[in-house]
């Protein structure tokens, strides 16, 4: 209908054409939630970082980021048009595994791993920061390689403070313990706190920091109320141990960031080589389509 679209806010009028044939996902936003309501300028805030974030990304064409292709927008929505990603994400994957084993292996893990990072070396290079690391926000494609998604929280690294700004943002069981307290100094390290707890997940098929609702999840973050499952290989509990750290100074890839992980034997030993991460051939589980 023509006379849904607000014609002044579409950012590629051949958008339609240029896809003409392709499988895209469409992302798409209330718009009741930004031009109006209780938090309509943090909603707004969010929905322009997450443009920004993507516009930005596109630069890199990085294989494990999810690929934006326009923006348009109708009297209702704001949509994002993107990649389409076949199968489904990694949370679910690992929990629909046949079986009792509802985790991957160590070296299906330092694979994932070692994608996600060389996904965060490129946000933060650029200047980003994604906030909300999670299984959930892996999907993986036709080919089988994980891409990240869901950019609604990210952030600049610097010069990020605005009206209606703020670091408590995230999902309960990855976010940090500076993201709860809403006194985070470098946003960079949020995102390794959560890959650690990304690890944990994928070792063991169990969030490392869990409970009865979102506030007992993040009181035991708070307090570091946390063990390590007994599943969990030594292989995979080393690095956990190195990422989740309370004090960001002393987190790893404070120093050099993603570089400081790339180096970690924990990937050697899986024989990750990150210079040729993408002729590598990424893992098949039974519950992603063929």
């Amino acid at each position: 209908d023509d006379d849904d679209h607000d014609d002044d806010h579409d950012d590629d009028p051949d958008l339609a054409r240029s896809l003409d044939g392709c499988y895209v996902a469409v992302k798409l936003v209330d718009r009741r939630k930004i031009d109006r309501g209780r938090d309509a300028f943090r909603n707004m805030l969010c929905t322009q970082r997450e443009k920004e974030a993507l516009m930005a990304l596109n630069r890199v064409k990085s294989p494990f980021i999810v690929r934006l292709y326009g923006t348009f927008a109708t009297s209702m929505y704001y949509g994002f048009v993107m990649y389409m990603c076949a199968n489904r994400d990694l949370c679910n994957a690992i929990l629909n595994l046949p079986g009792d084993h509802k985790r991957l292996t160590t070296n299906q893990s330092a694979y994932y791993m070692a994608c996600i990072v060389e996904a965060l070396h490129q946000m933060h290079k650029l200047g980003w920061a994604h906030r909300d690391v999670k299984p959930e926000n892996i999907i993986i494609d036709h080919t089988h390689t994980p891409k990240l998604i869901d950019f609604g929280c990210a952030s600049p690294l610097q010069n990020y403070q605005q009206q209606g700004d703020t670091n408590f943002v995230g999902t309960p069981q990855y976010m940090a313990p500076e993201a709860i307290a809403n006194k985070v100094e470098r946003r960079d390290m949020v995102d390794f706190w959560a890959l650690g707890c990304c690890l944990h997940f994928f070792a063991t098929g169990l969030h490392l920091f869990d409970g009865p609702s979102e506030f007992m999840v993040m009181c035991k973050i708070e307090k570091f109320e946390c063990e390590i499952d007994s599943k969990c290989p030594a292989e995979c509990k080393e690095l956990i141990e190195r990422l989740v750290v309370m004090d960001p100074q002393k987190r790893l890839g404070c120093r050099h960031g993603a570089q400081d992980l790339r180096h970690h034997h924990f990937f050697k030993n899986a024989q990750i080589d990150f210079s040729h991460l993408t002729s590598m051939s990424p893992p098949v589980l039974p519950t992603f389509k063929r």
